[in-house]
């Protein structure tokens, strides 16, 4: 691609040089580290902010005092009389962070800003370790100048080495200070592509390359990899003519236009100088479509960035997904850390850092408490809770409307930690949900959040107790390990959101629903997550199809921990591409069709504007169709243009894209490969375990254990399997009473494989079909268990019958 870099003119990045002006008469600088700030604020409560004195050598060079500032903190000083600017050294102290051996590596991220009276004049988001950076920034006496800086991680720091307000009159600039005959190429100016690494197709960004050393030209050389084979790398190099500044330190700069293929990348950039490479990275990039949430009035893409009730870098950087909502938590103890002292800055700075990037904001209320609150439901809890709300309420209103009353309650009853009076939870939701709609008649309530294996049960439990007149909006959290079209336990993904809207109705109420928590949480295998050792790309088409789906039952989705999760803390490039690839499609579009959503396949159309927007995808292999439709235009996962024919369209577990100027119809020319399902041994026949009573009934068995958590009730004769496979097993189960799960197990290990599925459906007198799909690794024989699966104590009586396995491909 030609002209993708272009030269400029030496000094393009701001060299520091002093001004020709006269200095002030009788004028010094002023050291940073001999004034006292005027203000110290720690965005994190539990960390302390107060810059503190410490000695660093930058390169080569002696000891210089500087100071050391937390990364999560804002520090404000009054700028002295007749200084007219700030300059110093910045050193980033990153911690590594645990990644597996064939990725990139990761560290702490941060971002770095200094503003003057509140407008920012310099800032720099990073997320690798870099040389240190010499700034200057002009201020005026009487001004007053904050240090504001942000990380994903509690710990991390920075410190400004030689600080000083001067009288000197420097222009605003930067430069990096690299070890002698070293270079440094900076090509992530912008915090977004320092810290997400996250670029927009086309954009033109400004690159600075420094040599120390003596040097007239370097040669700056970039290589966009995408991943998966999508597309041939792109490579780009240019001269750069360097200038010899301050210091001995050479720099030039030049713009590096991104290219326009969407998607997740490997990025590497070379800088050589006389021959000599004397600067090499490579990183992890997400070259994404850039949603304007400004014209989005309403949406289903939803996300929840962080839940420590405070600011953290990513929390900046919601809208790159292009979802509308953001889910955000008021932390009790760190909004009323003593009864009655109420300190809302850390939320105000949550809330508004997501209307400013155009967001709705969904605020969660409950599930940690003070200690001085006492034990939920009693009376002192109770007239401190109702206080809490009310004036969190009545802080926000107009700028918040919707409140998810309490995180997770389900978790937190079973929790011996927060149990309190008999039926604490129904008494606490009963008095949140109505003092909220006291607090401000326009607030609307979102209820129960619930997160534990029998959350449908649970739900029942609340709408007997009363709460559905006061619920305006129900809420569950349907994490998954597994596909969102298949089944995990009695239920799809669909399926699965239907089910508390179904109780509703047979309580004689019709309600709108939230799915307010979710995701396929990947890490390693065998870390005690449920969607461990899914690989990142299946998460990216997971995530992808169930925000569809949800959408098509327009109920918003909120995509949990989306950038990275402490077990894998690396940026989803490839998630992120695909998010916001699906979101550029489909927000502000109204009116979602299925046009086809049988036997794995799924079309979904919508209109917008005057056109049509759609997708397609399958579960089920060997799908093929024909798609109708005038002027049709074909996209990829990411949202690249792509030639497809539409009158024989495979059709992957990949989505396609598709834009039309008339309504598509679907064809289905073949309906694939279906699952060959194979009966196994009568659950009859099973063994049955001891303190377990089982008896014959029809085709299958009853099972009654006596009162117990978890523990084996009834185990299949050992199965064979293929190893290496994807194997799934099934059983129609009749719970009468208590809740129980289903499993597979090695039968040379007798360890588990994969994850337990639980009933989770109210017992209705029927049989219910519930699924689990594993990954059989080395496993050549596997035993299937059906177990008691009470979190309080309990139970379980159930029937079971109808077994059967099945390859999964």
């Amino acid at each position: 691609m030609k002209d993708l870099l272009k030269h400029f003119a030496p000094g393009f990045c701001f060299i520091l040089a002093l001004s020709s002006w006269a200095l002030p008469a009788g004028a010094a600088p002023v050291p940073l580290a001999s004034l006292q700030p005027a203000t110290v604020y720690a965005y994190n409560p539990a960390l302390s902010a107060a810059p503190a004195p410490v000695s660093i050598a930058v390169n080569e060079g002696p000891p210089q005092p500087g100071l050391r500032f937390a990364a999560e903190s804002e520090v404000t000083y009054a700028v002295p009389a007749e200084q007219n600017s700030f300059s110093g050294v910045i050193v980033f102290e990153l911690r590594s962070l645990d990644v597996p051996q064939d990725e990139f590596r990761a560290y702490t991220k941060e971002v770095l800003r200094i503003a003057v009276d509140g407008k920012t004049e310099f800032e720099r988001g990073v997320d690798s370790p870099q040389p240190p950076l010499e700034f200057s920034v002009p201020v005026r006496a009487g001004q007053k100048l904050t240090i504001i800086s942000r990380s994903d991680a509690a710990g991390a720091a920075f410190s400004l080495v030689a600080a000083q307000f001067s009288p000197e009159r420097r222009a605003a600039g930067s430069t990096y200070l690299p070890a002698s005959g070293q270079g440094y190429v900076d090509f992530t100016p912008a915090p977004r592509q320092g810290v997400i690494g996250a670029f927009f197709p086309g954009e033109s960004v400004p690159v600075t390359a420094v040599f120390a050393g003596q040097a007239t030209e370097a040669t700056v050389s970039f290589q966009l990899t995408p991943e998966g084979g999508t597309a041939t790398p792109v490579q780009d190099r240019a001269q750069v003519s360097l200038s010899r500044g301050a210091g001995g330190i050479a720099q030039g700069g030049a713009l590096w236009q991104v290219p326009a293929h969407q998607g997740p990348a490997a990025l590497s950039v070379d800088e050589q100088v006389g021959g000599q490479t004397v600067f090499h990275r490579e990183m992890r990039v997400a070259v994404i479509p850039h949603v304007e949430l400004a014209r989005v009035s309403s949406s289903t893409f939803a996300v929840h960035v962080s839940g420590s009730g405070h600011l953290i870098a990513l929390d900046e950087f919601a809208y790159l997904w292009g979802a509308k909502w953001g889910r955000v938590f008021v932390r009790w103890p760190i909004l009323e850390p003593s009864s009655g002292q109420f300190d809302f800055s850390r939320i105000d700075a949550l809330v508004d850092t997501y209307r400013a990037q155009n967001m709705n904001v969904l605020v969660a209320l409950g599930e940690d408490t003070p200690a001085w609150a006492g034990s939920p439901g009693s009376p002192d809890y109770m007239a401190a809770w109702e206080r809490y709300l009310t004036n969190v309420v009545k802080h926000f209103a107009g700028k918040v409307q919707y409140w998810d009353v309490f995180n997770e309650v389900d978790v937190k009853y079973a929790s011996p930690k927060l149990k309190g009076e008999p039926d604490w939870d129904i008494k606490v939701l009963r008095a949140a949900l109505q003092t909220i709609h006291r607090a401000d008649p326009a607030a609307r309530t979102v209820c129960c959040s619930t997160g534990t294996s029998d959350w449908l049960p649970y739900d029942k439990r609340l709408f007997a107790g009363g709460l559905l007149n006061d619920i305006d909006v129900i809420s569950l959290h349907p994490y998954r390990p597994t596909a969102p079209e298949g089944k995990e336990g009695p239920f799809t993904f669909t399926e699965e959101l239907r089910a508390p809207l179904d109780l509703a109705k047979s309580y004689g109420a019709s309600k709108p629903e939230w799915a307010t928590e979710a995701n396929w949480i990947i890490a390693p295998a065998g870390t005690h997550v449920r969607a461990a050792g899914l690989p990142e790309s299946e998460q990216a088409k997971y995530v992808v199809r169930a925000n569809l789906l949800a959408y098509i039952e327009n109920i918003p989705y909120f995509l949990h921990a989306p950038f990275e999760h402490t077990h894998r803390p690396r940026i989803h490039s490839a998630t992120l591409a695909a998010y916001a690839a699906m979101s550029s499609f489909f927000s502000g579009s109204s009116g979602p069709t299925v046009l086809a959503g049988e036997n794995g396949l799924w079309a979904v159309a919508s209109r917008n504007g005057g056109a049509y927007v759609g997708v397609l995808w399958s579960i089920t292999p060997g799908v093929q169709v024909r798609l109708g439709a005038d002027n049709l235009r074909f996209f990829d996962f990411f949202g690249n243009p792509v030639k497809l024919n539409p009158d024989a369209l495979d059709v992957s577990d990949t989505p396609t894209y598709f834009r039309s100027s008339t309504a598509p119809q679907v064809q289905v020319l073949s309906q694939g490969r279906s699952v060959q399902w194979k009966s196994v041994e009568s659950p009859a026949r099973w063994t049955c375990s001891p303190n377990t009573s089982c008896s014959r009934t029809g085709s299958g068995v009853r099972v009654r254990s006596q009162f117990t958590k978890y523990a084996y009730q009834i185990t299949s004769p050992p199965i064979s399997v293929r190893s290496g496979g994807c194997f799934m097993a099934r059983i129609s189960l009749n719970l009468v009473e208590g809740n129980v799960g289903f499993f597979i197990m090695d039968g040379s290990t007798r360890q588990r494989v994969g994850s337990p599925v639980r009933t989770t459906f109210v017992p209705d007198g029927k049989f219910h079909e519930l699924q689990v799909r594993v990954n059989t690794g080395s496993t050549r024989s596997v035993n299937l268990i059906v177990t008691a699966s009470n979190p309080q104590g309990g139970t379980s009586v159930f029937e079971a019958a109808d077994p059967a396995i099945a390859d999964c491909e």
